[in-house]
């Protein structure tokens, strides 16, 4: 049987693919940290559900709708949760294939409260999102 909070993260991104921001942020704490490594608009750190809806934008934005992720792996415990994710899009005449490792800590209320997220193709990543909007850093 899975545990519960690899079930949660699976319905998170669902909830991503869906376009469904509202129900994506249910699964995050009001004042979640959200960690983006790189040197683009969608880079920094990101604060609240605010701050996390202009960082789903942004990709929204610059990937023109075309984002696509695939849940590769999630393994869970009580404290935390990491999910292995494929994610690809296209923009004109490029394309963005990386591999995300996304690790979340769990509050007391079973939400996400501090999530990193990590491309394993930082420099594609960058270039990719260079156009994005600028978001809270």
């Amino acid at each position: 049987m899975e545990h519960p909070n690899a079930t949660r993260m699976r319905q998170t991104m669902d909830a991503f693919m869906a376009g469904d921001t509202p129900r994506l942020l249910q699964g995050f704490a009001d004042d979640v940290v959200w960690y983006a490594p790189g040197e683009s608009p969608v880079s920094g750190t990101f604060h609240g559900h605010d701050g996390l809806a202009r960082f789903v934008d942004g990709l929204n934005e610059a990937s023109e709708g075309s984002m696509s992720l695939l849940v590769d792996d999630v393994l869970a415990g009580d404290r935390y949760v990491t999910v292995f994710l494929d994610i690809t899009a296209e923009r004109n005449d490029e394309r963005l294939s990386v591999v995300v490792a996304q690790f979340a800590s769990v509050d007391g209320q079973g939400r996400w409260d501090r999530c990193w997220f990590l491309p394993d193709k930082l420099a594609e990543w960058n270039r990719f999102f260079a156009g994005a909007s600028s978001g809270q850093r």
